[in-house]
């Protein structure tokens, strides 16, 4: 079962891949998480997910959440592309485009508790994630690519709450008899 999953996850990357080449516009921030999703896909067949599972994750909730922002309010770029698409087309590509990625890396998930090094890696991975979106407002500005009515410091407040709020729910999330064990054996040292 393992290496039909395998097989899998290598076909979902290489298909991200060849249609982020082919399709993709980095003028919006979908496109590069899609990229970071391949990325992601390939440390999951190395085994190394949990390496990078919580800048993906950063990466993939500022996507979603700015998806719903921009629904709220009826930024152009999504009502056109519902208008071009068609209702069917548009939800089965929105819901690919941008849920599809943090569900694959909900099922892969290294939700095992780690040692407190680990937390502040992790830790580290969200604030590569906020940094991640933070480059790419710097390069565009998303009012201009989505046609909303946002201001660029609004974006830039709500992604820094939302990396506050991860950075917390990360730091206070329950330590594991593990994590106390290797804490202690820390302070011998």
């Amino acid at each position: 079962m393992t290496r039909i999953l395998d097989i899998g996850l290598a076909l979902i990357g290489a298909g991200v891949i060849g249609g982020v080449v082919a399709l993709g516009d980095f003028t919006h921030f979908t496109w590069v998480s899609l990229l970071l999703f391949a990325v992601y896909t390939v440390c999951i067949l190395l085994n190394k997910a949990e390496d990078v599972f919580y800048w993906f994750m950063t990466v993939q909730i500022i996507v979603i959440l700015g998806v719903w922002a921009m629904s709220g309010q009826k930024c152009e770029l999504l009502t056109e592309a519902l208008d071009v698409n068609g209702p069917a087309v548009y939800f089965f590509g929105n819901f690919f485009m941008h849920y599809v990625p943090f569900l694959v890396a909900l099922e892969f998930a290294p939700f095992a508790w780690t040692p407190i090094s680990r937390r502040q890696r992790d830790m580290t991975d969200i604030v590569l994630g906020f940094g991640t979106f933070m480059l790419y407002l710097g390069l565009y500005r998303a009012k201009d690519v989505y046609g909303c009515v946002v201001q660029d410091e609004v974006t830039f407040l709500a992604t820094l709450g939302l990396t506050v709020v991860l950075l917390a729910f990360r730091w206070f999330a329950p330590v594991s008899e593990s994590e106390q064990t290797y804490a202690k054996l820390m302070e011998l040292f």
